[in-house]
């Protein structure tokens, strides 16, 4: 745990510089949070359609 903290407050992660080359300095630490939003949304919807028995839909949605 250490070290993911230290690869994302210390130095910069090519992910990292790629967000600040493309949406600028301020925007870099939001475009996070919607990434994190959107990954969370996602996992729901596949836990929803697993839970409801269409495993095979879940495994070719990606």
């Amino acid at each position: 745990m250490p070290r993911f903290e230290a690869s994302t407050k210390g130095g910069r992660g090519p992910w990292t510089r790629a967000l600040e080359l493309i949406l600028g300095r301020t925007l870099a630490d939001s475009g996070w949070l919607v990434l994190t939003i959107v990954v969370g949304m996602a996992v729901r919807t596949v836990v929803i359609v697993a839970g409801s028995g269409g495993r095979w839909r879940s495994s070719g949605a990606s």
